[in-house]
């Protein structure tokens, strides 16, 4: 197997196995917010709201920045270094090119 293609593979399972981690976590917390009465033992209703409203805004959080993350890093960024690479090499090439040009150029002088 190709080198590039296993370190691929790799990246892509730890990604996802993370993104799998964190969303739970997230969905955990969201749930634990939602559920009103496993917070009956906090006596002050106010500060089981606060607590409540934290708890699902973190979880809530953590969903969506997983779905972003996972998606820049699965998708959008190596299609960004797909199309951003030829043209770096273009520009190597063509840096290169007028180098020997003018060296060509000063041999004949």
């Amino acid at each position: 197997m190709d080198t590039d293609k296993v370190l691929r593979e790799r990246t892509n399972l730890r990604v996802i196995l993370t993104a799998i981690g964190v969303f739970l976590s997230g969905l955990i917390l969201l749930i634990w917010g939602l559920n009103k009465e496993w917070w009956l033992w906090i006596a002050d209703v106010n500060t089981r709201s606060i607590v409540q409203t934290v708890l699902q805004s973190f979880g809530s959080l953590l969903m969506v920045s997983v779905a972003v993350s996972a998606f820049w890093e699965l998708v959008t960024k190596r299609a960004f270094l797909d199309e951003l690479l030829p043209k770096i090499r273009l520009s190597e090439i063509y840096y290169w090119q007028e180098l020997l040009d003018i060296s060509f150029l000063l041999k004949k002088m």
